[in-house]
């Protein structure tokens, strides 16, 4: 097999979410959940969610 060296750990380094370093961290997690909250509140207040039934 004739590839160039690369370092050991780019094997491992495939994946976006790796690749972005930090920016996955806690508080892109968090800034999801809340906007995901935000929208589901939001299909719930218009009338979109499960309960909105009327029973």
């Amino acid at each position: 097999m004739t590839h160039l060296p690369s370092p050991p750990d780019t094997r491992f380094d495939h994946s976006p979410a790796h690749r972005a370093g930090r920016r996955t961290g806690p508080r892109t997690v968090l800034a999801v959940v809340v906007v995901t909250a935000v929208a589901a509140g939001g299909a719930y207040a218009a009338g979109l969610g499960p309960f909105a039934r009327g029973d």
